[in-house]
This record gives C-alpha cells, structure tokens and sequence, in this order.
C-alpha cells in the first residue's frame, strides 16, 4: 500500500471472534511452525532449534516482508514498525482455533485480492470492485 498507493490512508484490524477466534497462526509461515498437537512435538522443536535460530529467523522473514516466528523477534524494530504490530499483539492474546482456515480460504483471498489490486491499478472504483468481491465470496460460502 505504502509503495504502490501512498496516498491511501488504512489501519490493520485484528481479525474479531465470532463462534471462536480465529488466533495468530494463520499470520505466520507454516513451514517456521509446530501443530500444537503433534504426537512429535519435541523432536520438531528440536530440528527447529537445529536449523534455525532468533537472528536466522529475522533475517530471513524480514526478507520476505513477512512476520518473523521466534517470539524473541516479535518486538523487534522490523515488526514494531509495521503496520500490522498493533492487530497482531491483539491477536497473539487469542486462544489458537485447532483449525486455521475455511475450505474456501484461498478463493475467498483470491476475490478479495482482485478487487483490492482492480482498484489500486485504477480499474474501477473501490466500493463497487469490493461489493462485487463480497457478493463472489457470499455465493462461494453458499455453495
């Protein structure tokens, strides 16, 4: 947003609860992490330990414009600084769903995401590109 509409003023919002909430795990690399219920949670720890650590961790999600998993790195200057650091500490203080996505996750991000880069190329207006997103995904979720 910054680079390609600076002029867009926006806010990052902690995703709100509804029947559960929807937990910090889906902001971070799923390849960085380890499922709560593992029936080999210490050895992944360990080969995590192994392969990375607080600084190899920051470099490389820094890189990738992402957020860093080692908690060490969650106040860092990096994350401080972006726009998301206030949703995410929000989101951090909730309960982790034992399911992170809906089955229809990545249409629904693809609908959205269209219509988000439609408007910021100047293909339209954003409401009508939005509304036009929103009434795709409500028939996805219908079906």
């Amino acid at each position: 947003m910054k680079k390609n509409a600076p002029d867009v003023s926006f806010k990052v919002y902690a995703l709100p609860c509804a029947k559960a909430c929807p937990g910090a795990g889906n902001l971070f690399p799923w390849t960085n992490m380890v499922y709560k219920n593992s029936a080999s949670k210490p050895a992944a720890w360990d080969f995590i330990r192994f392969i990375s650590n607080a600084k190899d961790d920051l470099d490389q999600h820094q890189a990738q414009g992402i957020l860093p998993v080692w908690t060490a790195n969650l106040d860092s200057p990096y994350v401080k600084a972006r726009p998301d650091y206030q949703s995410t500490q929000e989101m951090l203080k909730q309960p982790v769903p034992p399911e992170y996505y809906h089955p229809k996750s990545n249409e629904l991000a693809t609908e959205f995401g269209e219509a988000v880069v439609a408007a910021l190329y100047g293909k339209g207006q954003p409401k009508p590109l939005l509304d036009e997103a929103a009434a795709k995904m409500d028939r996805a979720l219908k079906d």
